[in-house]
């Protein structure tokens, strides 16, 4: 749990008050989380983001993700700013990440499959509108906290 009125230097950082908590629930075949953000100011407003972040070990040359055809993304790995500020529509049916990949896709369906030849995973989302796909590939090795061949 999360709360700046206990914690002057949180405080410090986002002067209107909030309750943030972030529960994990583990189960036999399934990990969910869940997190929860209360608003506790009784007239100002409360704006913020949540970025969630899934890493799959999964080898990145299979992997593909689905269903995101016909969605509005940004490809952040563009050379410019007007490129990468420019939406895509996805056009593919199985989206891989086999070169360096950095697309946020807008208006998600919430419910993602991710596969390769060996397994696969579902990844279910509730009131993320957007959903980022990410490979560094070798742009990885320029991450201090990314470990060893972990891209």
């Amino acid at each position: 749990m999360l709360d700046p009125t206990v914690n002057n230097k949180i405080a410090s950082l986002f002067p209107n008050p909030f309750l943030l908590t972030y529960v994990v629930t583990l189960a036999a075949h399934q990990l969910s989380t869940d997190l929860h953000v209360v608003n506790t100011s009784p007239s100002e407003l409360l704006e913020f983001q949540a970025l969630l972040h899934n890493y799959i070990l999964a080898p990145a040359d299979e992997l593909c993700v689905t269903p995101l055809q016909g969605l509005s993304y940004y490809d952040k790995t563009e050379g410019t700013d007007e490129a990468r500020a420019t939406p895509k529509t996805e056009t593919r049916a199985e989206v891989d990440v086999k070169v360096f990949t950095d697309s946020v896709y807008e208006n998600a369906p919430q419910r993602y499959k991710i596969s390769w030849l060996n397994g696969s995973i579902e990844i279910k989302a509730k009131e993320f509108k957007d959903v980022v796909l990410w490979n560094p590939q070798e742009e990885g090795r320029k991450l201090a906290d990314m470990e060893n061949e972990g891209w």
